[in-house]
């Protein structure tokens, strides 16, 4: 279960560099390098098929739901973000990073009480994505 919740961190902390630097606009390669949907989606699918019903910590299934909806909903600011054709006068560049990043450190704090609760340790490092 820890190698499950791992991808789907790492898919999250991939994108952290996108949103880190909030005055800066996106830029036409800001997601290319940094956001795979496919890997992004399923991840999440694995998540969904941990058998949550086994798991017998309370905390695990809290952490490990909580965790999937924070990557449901920074997959959503993405492709939002992504959208050429948003109205930027309801959510600039700068207010969709801050709210990401926001997501982002939520989804940490999940993925490590998750891997915790599980008796995993959690990942310190992200390697370079790769295929």
């Amino acid at each position: 279960m820890c190698a499950i919740l791992d991808d789907g961190y790492e898919q999250c902390k991939r994108l952290e560099p996108v949103f880190k630097d909030e005055d800066e606009p996106f830029g036409v390669l800001s997601f290319i390098l940094m956001f795979d949907a496919r890997a992004f989606e399923d991840a999440i699918s694995n998540i969904e098929k941990i058998p949550l019903y086994e798991i017998e910590s309370h905390d695990a299934v809290r952490a490990i739901t909580r965790f999937r909806n924070k990557m449901i909903a920074i997959k959503g600011q993405v492709l939002y973000a992504m959208d050429e054709q948003r109205n930027k006068d309801d959510a600039d560049d700068y207010q969709i990073k801050h709210h990401v990043s926001g997501l982002i450190s939520e989804a940490e704090s999940s993925y490590q009480s998750a891997v915790a609760a599980l008796g995993g340790t959690a990942l310190m490092a992200i390697p370079p994505y790769c295929d």
